[in-house]
């Protein structure tokens, strides 16, 4: 025959042969949950009155990615294609607003405070250790022999390289939004 072989072949039916490969931005779970509370004119009192609170809490499951063995050129994988995943990540918005009457001006000020908790949601990893800190060169066959050099002008200086290592190989887009305030 002039095709290649499908594993179907023997009992006389075609059937080819299928694999499930999640691709990198492959997310399989996500959602959220609002809620979202208000006052009325004249509910709860001169202070609370035209008052609300809005809450939303995110979460997701992790993204997909493929660990490799090497970190040089020829990366290997050691594992399927984007076998791995990166952890679940959760945060919760807050909102805190009140309105009120300035003469004729219907005038709103609020809270707004993202990631409330300053939850430090990991969205990406080396994809040679899956640690978001740790690229894990320093743990290998050349790092060590690299650190070791360094050794010999005593630990303080090794212990200086593995920092500035660290230092540099740190990347804050491995992280997802940290906590912050903005007001009105």
């Amino acid at each position: 025959m002039g095709y290649l072989q499908s594993w179907g072949e023997a009992t006389g039916e075609v059937a080819f042969l299928q694999q499930i490969a999640p691709v990198e931005f492959n997310q399989i779970h996500s959602g959220s949950v609002i809620l979202d509370y208000r006052f009325g004119m004249g509910d709860g009192g001169p202070i609370l009155q035209r008052m609300g609170l809005n809450m939303l809490f995110q979460f997701t499951s992790g993204f997909n990615y493929t660990r490799v063995e090497d970190y040089w050129i020829l990366q290997k994988p050691s594992e399927s294609l984007n076998f791995s995943t990166t952890p679940w990540t959760y945060r919760l918005d807050m909102k805190l607003d009140k309105s009120f009457m300035v003469g004729p001006v219907d005038v709103n000020l609020y809270l707004w405070v993202t990631n409330v908790f300053n939850t430090q949601n990991v969205v990406q990893v080396f994809n040679t250790s899956s640690d978001a800190y740790d690229d894990g060169w320093l743990a290998s066959e050349h790092g060590e022999t690299r650190s070791d050099g360094y050794a010999l002008y005593g630990k303080d200086k090794q212990a200086l390289f593995e920092k500035f290592h660290r230092t540099m190989t740190y990347n804050p887009a491995h992280f997802g939004t940290p906590d912050r305030f903005d007001w009105d």
